[in-house]
């Protein structure tokens, strides 16, 4: 015999103490959550209210509500209030009554609910709290205590005792519990709260069955609960413990196998099978429809996919997840840098290629920042022209981002407006031509889009320098750091003996010295390398000899992980003796073949050296 479904719906909005804000959500919360937990069609709850009581009503009440419950019987609390603590840490519900220094004869204990919960009989138990201060998280709070109310603190599996199954699902981590400062205004909408708005959307819409199986699970609805809550306010974050057996659902829906429903009956049996070669040949016809220049099939695939995701894990879903990877959005190039502009020059556009299938190009761009705009380029396949303003001297870090039904894609954006006196001529770097990508037609080449009209810019390769220019070059460097080195000690042993050290300490200063002295040359390179590669985009001894180092990917400054990791593989191994040198001699020997002089360091930082030439950009 299946048991009853019970809710018991407590909600506080008005308190005589002037002490305690007038909340403005609980009515609202009171009549949504009530009619949604009440539909035979959705909840299915016999729902009891208890709207603005004095706390001896609202204890008499809860006791009551799980005193009557049954062994089969599910029961859900909702309170809708504000949330206290006294000096002793204990939490407490307020009612119309409540006075807050005599929260222990005028307000409902966590403590005592929570004994309540534990007698029960009823298998499954579920408490929803919405329980933080009116305006807790608005500007201008000041609160008059540091600590928090928490309520998974109060509401713990070692003080439920064991054997039973219940869960508590509340409204943010802590509840702030004593504040001075701004109130609710009197004239603020009647609407419901975040939390509980979130849940009736959830509830009544359908749209916490994230699985679609036609049923809301307890987990189901704390993550639905948890993205939408912080989504409209990230300074609130829902929280929950479970201890039940077994899953736990709360309502129906009407979602049953909704992104499944709109493909044909044939292919949405598949991939509802419980044989795995079966789903895994739906998901490839899936992966064909995603892919395919039909973009309202590839739209339904791609929910469809989403849909298997979501589902328990097995190879259906695992396969799922790699045709989403492997169908996203790929701008080229990853990162659009204008360089150095000059002030009131014409602005500069930038062509932002879009690589992927059909679905993920059919996306809009919009500039985070006003300094620019973004438009479809006129000759090309889903490619953005992005034009940069430049009339504000500075930096300008912004981004464009892409928005589309596979998703958000962030490309960042950067350039250096300089007044007009200081800059010759503008520093645009060089823009590439995109590789075509499996799943898309071939990118258009980079002579498509707008160069800056006062652009000066040698478009044929740079050569390479020849190799004994780069040894001379490192002998130039190494000349520098090693006499910096030697100047740094002996400056440190001088010191020592100017300010009088001890015998023992000197004799630690010397063999700290000594120490260096073998193995921090590598240190030394390696900063050296690092600052001057990313400041100037060479180092003394390249500047010496005519040659720089750059990104292989549009001939500009390295960018600092390339600087680190280019410095790292040729400096660090020195700190070894001998070996760390054969090691660095070997890796350089071994670019001789390789056309473009390519050692592991230049490798493995994805850069190149180039023989320094005038007219040559440098990217900032």
């Amino acid at each position: 015999m299946s048991g009853a479904r019970r809710a018991l719906v407590i909600a506080q909005d008005t308190y005589a103490d002037p002490g305690l804000t007038q909340l403005r959500s609980p009515a609202q919360d009171t009549v949504a959550l009530a009619e949604v937990l009440g539909d035979p069609d959705v909840g299915g709850f016999d729902v009891t209210v208890v709207h603005n009581e004095p706390s001896p009503v609202v204890a008499g009440r809860v006791e009551e509500f799980f005193a009557a419950g049954r062994r089969d019987d599910a029961l859900l609390l909702h309170f809708s209030c504000h949330g206290l603590k006294n000096v002793s840490g204990e939490l407490f519900f307020a009612a119309c009554d409540t006075i807050p220094r005599l929260l222990r004869s005028t307000a409902v204990s966590a403590h005592f609910v929570r004994k309540c919960m534990g007698a029960c009989r009823a298998r499954n138990t579920v408490l929803l709290l919405d329980c933080c201060f009116g305006g807790a998280f608005l500007e201008g709070m000041g609160l008059r205590s540091a600590g928090d109310a928490h309520v998974l603190d109060t509401f713990s599996g070692h003080e439920m005792g064991s054997g039973r199954g219940w869960a508590v699902v509340t409204a943010s981590n802590a509840i702030e519990y004593a504040f001075e400062g701004e109130r609710l205004t009197e004239d603020a909408p009647h609407t419901p709260s975040v939390f509980t708005s979130a849940l009736v959307t959830g509830l009544s819409t359908g749209a916490a069955d994230l699985d679609e199986d036609g049923r809301i699970s307890l987990d189901e609805l704390y993550d639905y609960l948890y993205d939408r809550v912080r989504s409209e306010n990230p300074h609130q974050t829902p929280s929950c413990s479970v201890h039940v057996q077994g899953d736990v659902y709360l309502a129906r829906s009407n979602r049953h196998h909704r992104a499944l429903n709109q493909l044909p009956d044939g292919l949405h049996q598949a991939l509802i099978s419980p044989d795995p070669t079966t789903q895994g040949r739906g998901v490839d016809q899936l992966d064909d429809a995603m892919t395919g220049a039909d973009i309202s099939a590839a739209a339904t695939a791609h929910e469809a996919l989403l849909w298997l995701t979501r589902q328990p894990p097995g190879p259906a879903t695992s396969q799922a997840h790699r045709v989403l990877e492997a169908a996203t959005l790929t701008p080229t190039p990853t990162v659009l840098d204008f360089g150095r502009v000059p002030q009131g020059a014409p602005a500069p556009h930038r062509l932002l290629h879009l690589i992927g299938p059909p679905l993920a190009r059919h996306c809009t761009a919009r500039p985070r920042t006003p300094d620019l705009r973004v438009q479809q380029a006129p000759s090309t396949d889903g490619g953005v022209e992005v034009e940069l303003a430049t009339g504000r001297v500075g930096p300008i870090e912004s981004a464009i981002i892409l928005s589309g039904p596979t998703g958000d894609v962030h490309v960042p954006v950067t350039a250096e407006i300089v007044p007009a006196t200081e800059a010759d001529t503008p520093t645009v770097p060089q823009q590439a031509a995109p590789q075509p990508a499996p799943t898309a037609a071939t990118a258009p080449s980079a002579t498509a889009h707008w160069a800056a009209p006062v652009q000066n810019e040698t478009t044929s390769p740079e050569p390479y320098p020849r190799m004994r220019r780069r040894v001379l070059a490192r002998v130039i460097d190494l000349v520098i750091v090693g006499g910096a080195g030697w100047v740094l000690m002996i400056f440190a042993i001088v010191l020592g003996e100017a300010v009088g050290l001890p015998t023992r300490a000197a004799d630690a200063l010397i063999n700290v010295m000594a120490a260096l002295t073998i193995f921090g040359w590598g240190l030394l390179i390696f900063l050296y390398d690092a600052l001057l590669l990313r400041t100037w985009g060479h180092t003394v001894g390249m500047a010496v000899v005519g040659v720089r180092v750059v990104d292989a990917a549009d001939d500009g400054r390295p960018r600092w992980r390339q600087a680190l990791a280019r410095a790292a593989v040729f400096g660090l191994p020195q700190s070894v003796p001998v070996l760390g040198q054969l090691f660095v001699l070997l890796e350089s020997l071994l670019a001789l073949p390789d056309s473009e002089n390519r050692p592991l360091h230049d490798i493995a930082a994805r850069t190149l050296v180039r023989t320094s030439a005038p007219g040559v950009p440098i990217r900032r």
